[in-house]
């Protein structure tokens, strides 16, 4: 069966070593693969996926690449048909055996802000103390010094360097990171530990976190600077360990004069990092943990935390202590998405969280997604969850297992925001088991999972629907709003307006590309506009007709220049004998009448 990939990586190196209308949804292509073993069974794996642009993208993840050589960063410039790897270990030229414990660097999540920029996170040995401790101490000494790891490069990955956590923080992982915009993101991890930078991932520092010291922070999301969540929880319950060793790890430097500590302590405490990584980000090793361990206590102590002054305090806006709580995803300020596993699995094996109001109230609708009643998998686990930057479309993703231990690729999709869900059945036999999703827009989007496999996401534009507003009838002289407001786009993609006048006396529009223009109707007739709207692919077009009468009884001074109604202005002979202005003929004086 499966085991934990970096552990049997570590071991194999050692050795070598000494909106109203539903989206259409779209197509997956199989994009990139690593041929060779049954699915899932390579030991290798992308576990972040970040789109720089439409061709280009970065993943993160494991592959020994050879007996003394480790990848664990790759780049692909053609939209995922093929990689070049732009980070890794080649442990046939390190200075001494210290630096054989950089097989413990795992990087579990990836950013880019486009282009040549890219970004990996998650927990390794520190560089300095590998580059200052000498052997043998180092063997023993930086082992201990697992510290988040931050990677960036300016230069779609030729070069790195790395970036500066403050204060440095040992023995603490990085699960994942979101950015507000280019310069502002965060990172969550544990134990209890979030930061946040200000200059686009070259500086963080440590802020205020919720919970308590033994608090793993799964997954972050922030729309603004200042306005996101945080999400918590266990993966799998382990009472009987002893996680002293986590209470207060933020020091600067280290004493090589101590005795070193027992390598089972050493490897206590990696394994156990480890593990709770692999239950975040790892359908397989979550599917198989449930399997091996069937007594064990499962998703505990979940929570979500709200914050609007950028992690300055924290309110808790949901606490389920018999669930767990692994990926959020933020459409909007309002719409948000939690995928998490319960403690007891009657049911189902995951679950699934919306809010519609910005997390103050919570839904639990698991119901809406229907097991895979499919012969071909036995067992399964849900690992990843992303929508679509309009919501429109949602995906759920993992693994599925036959009886004969054969792995499926497993892909739920809704196209109604969530409101339904199906299994995608075009994928199950590609088998890679399915870790993580990233959007370059509406139309395009990739997964990557176990095998190095990249599936690439396409889908068909629907065209926007305009929408002129009802026809009007006003008097010369009115100001008329036009009303575009009821056009929309079945895709959610932001749309355009163009008006223009197509028919009757001319007229001038305050802004023919506002959604709701007005011009002043100053001459009578019957005047047409045409609306279009693009979403930059396929554009719609609808008319409105403005019928523009005669003015109208203002007020009651016998003052209008036709007759327009039966009813008397007034009751004065004011006309002085001149009765182009008395229009109802209504006066008592010499007007002719």
């Amino acid at each position: 069966m499966k085991k934990l990939v970096w552990l049997a990586t570590l071991g194999l190196l050692v050795c070598g070593l000494a909106t109203t209308a539903a989206a259409e949804y779209g197509t997956w292509e199989l994009a990139s693969e690593l041929a060779g073993l049954p699915p899932g069974l390579s030991n290798a794996s992308y576990l972040g996926i970040a789109s720089a642009n439409e061709t280009r993208l970065y993943t993160v993840g494991l592959y020994q690449s050879s007996s003394l050589g480790m990848q664990n960063g790759w780049r692909s410039d053609d939209g995922g048909y093929y990689y070049t790897p732009i980070s890794g270990l080649d442990f046939s030229s390190m200075p001494n055996e210290c630096y054989m414990w950089q097989i413990m660097n795992m990087m579990l999540a990836v950013a880019s802000s486009g282009g040549d920029n890219v970004q990996m996170f998650g927990f390794g040995v520190n560089q300095e103390c590998l580059d200052t401790v000498p052997f043998p101490a180092c063997m023993f000494v930086c082992m201990m010094q697992l510290i988040p790891m931050i990677q960036y490069s300016d230069d779609g990955g030729a070069t790195w360097e790395q970036g500066v956590v403050n204060p440095t923080t040992f023995l603490t992982t990085i699960n994942n990171v979101d950015y507000a915009d280019e310069t502002v993101g965060y990172v969550v991890g544990g134990p209890n530990f979030i930061a946040r930078t200000q200059d686009g991932g070259k500086n963080w520092n440590k802020i205020n976190a919720p919970g308590d010291t033994q608090t793993y922070f799964n997954d972050v999301a922030f729309s603004t600077a200042e306005y996101g969540f945080v999400i918590a929880g266990d993966m799998e319950g382990d009472d009987d360990d002893d996680d002293t060793w986590a209470e207060d790890k933020s020091v600067d430097s280290w004493d090589t004069s101590a005795p070193a500590p027992d390598y089972n302590t050493m490897r206590e405490v990696y394994n156990k990092l480890a593990h709770q990584a692999r239950l975040a980000h790892d359908p397989i090793y979550r599917m198989e943990s449930r399997n091996e361990n069937p007594g064990a206590a499962k998703g505990t102590n979940g929570r979500i935390w709200r914050t609007t002054d950028g992690g300055m305090t924290w309110e808790l806006v949901l606490s389920e202590p018999l669930q767990t709580f692994y990926i959020i995803q933020q459409v909007n300020d309002d719409e948000l998405w939690v995928l998490g596993e319960p403690h007891i699995m009657t049911t189902n094996v995951f679950s699934l969280w919306k809010t519609a109001d910005g997390g103050t109230t919570w839904e639990d609708v698991t119901s809406r997604v229907p097991l895979p009643n499919i012969p071909s998998i036995a067992a399964f686990a849900i690992g990843a969850m992303s929508f679509q930057p309009s919501g429109v479309v949602g995906l759920l993703g993992g693994a599925g297992q036959s009886m004969l231990g054969a792995y499926k690729s497993l892909l739920y999709y809704s196209d109604d925001r969530g409101e339904t869900w199906q299994v995608d059945s075009s994928v199950i036999d590609w088998g890679h088991p399915i870790i993580a999703f990233d959007w370059q827009s509406n139309k395009l989007g990739w997964q990557a999972g176990f095998d190095l496999s990249t599936y690439r996401y396409t889908q068909n534009n629907s065209a926007p629907v305009a929408d002129a507003g009802p026809d009007q009838t006003v008097p010369v002289g009115t100001t008329v709003t036009l009303d575009g407001s009821g056009s929309y786009d079945p895709d959610d993609d932001p749309i355009t307006y163009d008006w223009a006048l197509t028919g009757g006396p001319g007229a001038t529009l305050s802004d023919a590309a506002a959604v709701k223009p007005t011009f002043l109707a100053d001459a009578v007739g019957e005047l047409t506009f045409t609306l279009t709207v693009s979403d930059g692919t396929d554009a719609t077009s609808d008319d409105v007709l403005i019928t523009v009468t005669g003015a109208g009884d203002d007020d009651a001074a016998d003052d209008d220049v036709v007759d327009d109604d039966a009813a008397d202005d007034d009751n004065a002979d004011d006309d002085n004998g001149d009765d182009d202005n008395d229009d109802d003929d209504d006066d008592s004086g010499s007007c002719g009448c």
